[in-house]
């Protein structure tokens, strides 16, 4: 689903910023993060939806545990036609799963966000 080189370009960021977290080098940090955030928005559509129905069943679960549980089994059953090549299946599970997930994405939104700052533990 994620391009070759995509996947080798994240991990090489993930890797790069794990170096530039381990020696403190804030500014280094701040750049991998940057570009770590411009390859994420650039993945396939596909994989967006797909984070989206995860964050909205974790939003769920803590709230509705019984309709997190039907989510999750409903985004797992669509993930398998997805991929056993039943597009008409996934589909259909799709449009009964996404009033859910827009529902539990915006109780996200209601929410206080987490910033995009890296939190160091160090001090000036």
């Amino acid at each position: 689903m994620i391009p070759q080189f995509q996947q080798e370009r994240l991990q090489n960021l993930s890797q790069e910023l794990q170096f530039a977290m381990n020696s403190h080098n804030i500014s280094s940090m701040e750049y991998h993060s940057e570009e770590t955030r411009r390859e994420l928005r650039n993945l396939p559509d596909e994989v967006h939806l797909f984070q989206a129905c995860i964050f909205a069943i974790q939003q769920a679960k803590a709230v509705a545990p019984t309709q997190a549980n039907a989510m999750s089994h409903k985004f797992s059953r669509m993930l398998n036609a997805d991929a056993g090549g039943y597009s008409n299946e996934a589909d259909r599970l799709w449009w009964e799963l996404q009033p859910d997930v827009q529902h539990w994405l915006n109780q996200g939104l209601n929410q206080e966000l987490p910033s995009n700052s890296i939190i160091t533990g160090l001090r000036r």
